[in-house]
């Protein structure tokens, strides 16, 4: 897959002044940013977390989240439950901790603001910002300032950052941008099918039905909706099957898929179930333009 992708754009991951290894960090440390960190500990491919932004977590907090995880099961590598201080030198004006993970020391920080984070501490050059809360472009572009990072990658749907989806917008990619969004998995998967559809057949009209399992954002019991537009999503999350709308996800594809404005709608399901997630795509076609 991704040496089909190196036709279309080149390599942009890897240009050639820069080390084999790419220096990653994480802003935030919820199940995707774990789930990153582990595929970077497990998997020889050349990428390495080396520090992590977490302000609401501290360092002994982080090493159980990463000792034990509900969906993914207990980590099975080495991790040192002793915290490693590193105090301030000329090159790190700061004092930070440090994680012992599978033999690699990982920097933690704390800070609440993405200008604040010090990347070019650790000479991280990709961060990958995880926290949902980096939707516009000038706000992701904040890690960039001073030369902190040198790329960054919002993980998740946004609002005016460049969409880099594989394989429906990869040829959109302009080498030398600096700040791009992935999209996420409900948008990642709607759009490939759709994308798929409207090669196929001709004028495509589709309605989306997205099956969710139950999030961090929802109330384990009933109670206030933290979502003003939506009273549902205050019921309990475990004893209810909880309808909505997603506009960002809609918005992504449409972002991805310029031709499907105005020919796309999409509710959500969130079901109680912990892990995994459906979609169910219905679409009407005109068959006297279809070859």
């Amino acid at each position: 897959m991704y040496a089909k992708w190196r036709q279309y754009v080149g390599d942009p991951l890897m240009p050639k002044d820069w080390p084999r290894r790419l220096r990653l960090g994480l802003n935030g440390f919820g199940q995707l940013a774990r789930t990153m960190l582990r595929c970077s500990l497990e998997d020889n491919r050349g990428l390495d977390v080396v520090a992590i932004n977490e302000p609401s977590l501290t360092p002994e907090q982080m090493i159980y989240l990463i000792k034990y995880d509900s969906v993914l099961g207990p980590f099975k590598g080495y991790l040192s439950e002793h915290v490693h201080v590193t105090r301030a030198t000329e090159e790190n004006p700061g004092e930070f901790c440090s994680l012992e993970i599978a033999g690699r020391l990982i920097a933690v920080f704390r800070f609440p603001k993405a200008d604040e984070i010090p990347w070019n501490w650790l000479n991280v050059e990709y961060v990958l910002e995880t926290t949902g809360d980096y939707r516009h472009l000038y706000e992701a572009t904040k890690h960039l300032i001073g030369g902190r990072a040198r790329k960054v990658l919002v993980v998740g749907d946004a609002v005016d950052i460049p969409l880099l989806m594989y394989p429906v917008s990869c040829r959109e990619y302009q080498r030398g941008t600096s700040v791009v969004a992935s999209g996420s998995p409900m948008s990642h998967a709607i759009a490939t099918l759709v994308s798929l559809v409207d090669a196929s057949y001709s004028h495509v009209e589709c309605m989306v039905t997205l099956v969710l399992p139950v999030d961090r954002r929802q109330n384990t019991v009933d109670g206030p909706s933290k979502d003003p537009s939506s009273w549902r999503r205050g019921r309990g999350a475990t004893q209810s099957i909880i309808p909505g709308r997603c506009p960002t996800v809609v918005h992504s594809v449409i972002q991805a898929l310029p031709r499907m404005q105005s020919r796309l709608e999409c509710i959500t399901m969130h079901v109680p179930v912990f892990e995994g997630a459906v979609v169910d795509l219905t679409f009407a076609y005109d068959p006297v333009g279809t070859a």
